[in-house]
């Protein structure tokens, strides 16, 4: 499930993958071999979220200074995350029942935090080539491609780097295309579509939520491009200070489809009504 709490642990390890897969690799391999790396990375939270990510890397040396990576990371998200509706009563109830737009059905004791348990696998393979253009340029082209059971995304990025002041400054300009679909189960609902009372009291099938594109579609494109300017600077044998400023534009379908919000009484704290 495409959801915000697991979606930014993704990235966390995704740097942290990086990281250790960067780590690993920092003898090059000989021209003509493999090298080839594993990692296992596990992230919990008390009652929440529990990560598993094994992952992969292969290196080849194809030219003099000139690197072919292939990297495979295979990640599971198991546990819960808030829905983002309010803990409360509902109509003078106690207990709290609402089927959620991924159609599975949650129920919350008055007072609790609304919570939805999900468990979604991703694979996702990066290509990475790199090689020198000239004594003090270099070019790194990465394509990239990861998909998991309501989200697909495809990307390719380009970076290049110029060594200058006796290779101790070194400036690089990149950017980059990402092409999203956004797969919701049970479609993707319109915004702010409210759910009626007597809907709600039926425990909300979730037939009554309208796709954002109309009938039959079952997914969204969100597209981002990306553009980065950096330099890094040796101030000694021990230490580089690098300095990157990037900008990313969004457009498309860039909402939580699992997400919903209450419309709760001002005066009696009462859930009235979700959106």
């Amino acid at each position: 499930m495409q959801l915000n709490k697991p979606k930014s642990i993704r990235g966390a390890l995704a740097v942290a993958g990086c990281s250790v897969l960067g780590t690993a690799n920092a003898v090059s391999p000989n021209t003509g071999d493999w090298d080839v790396d594993a990692t296992f990375l596990y992230y919990s939270e008390v009652d929440r979220v529990s990560v598993y990510a094994p992952g992969f890397i292969a290196k080849k040396a194809i030219g003099e200074d000139e690197y072919l990576t292939a990297t495979a990371i295979l990640d599971t998200l198991t546990g819960a995350s808030p829905t983002g509706a309010a803990p409360g009563v509902s109509q003078g109830s106690n207990v709290l029942t609402v089927t959620s737009p991924s159609g599975s059905v949650i129920t919350t004791a008055a007072g609790a935090l609304p919570m939805n348990d999900f468990s979604d696998t991703r694979g996702s393979l990066s290509i990475n080539w790199d090689k020198p253009l000239s004594r003090l340029q270099r070019n790194s082209l990465t394509g990239t491609i990861s998909s998991e059971t309501d989200y697909v995304s495809m990307g390719l990025s380009d970076t290049y780097s110029r060594e200058f002041n006796n290779r101790q400054t070194t400036l690089a300009v990149g950017a980059g295309l990402t092409l999203d679909w956004v797969v919701p189960q049970a479609g993707a609902p319109t915004a702010m579509q409210s759910f009626t009372e007597s809907t709600r009291l039926e425990a909300l099938n979730v037939n009554t939520f309208t796709s954002a594109s109309g009938t039959g579609v079952s997914g969204e494109p969100k597209n981002t491009f990306d553009v980065m300017v950096g330099v890094t600077q040796v101030v000694n044998r021990r230490t580089l200070v690098q300095l990157n400023v990037s900008r990313a534009t969004t457009s498309g379908y860039m909402q939580d489809p699992y997400k919903y919000l209450s419309i709760v009484d001002p005066v009696t704290g009462e859930t009235l009504d979700y959106m």
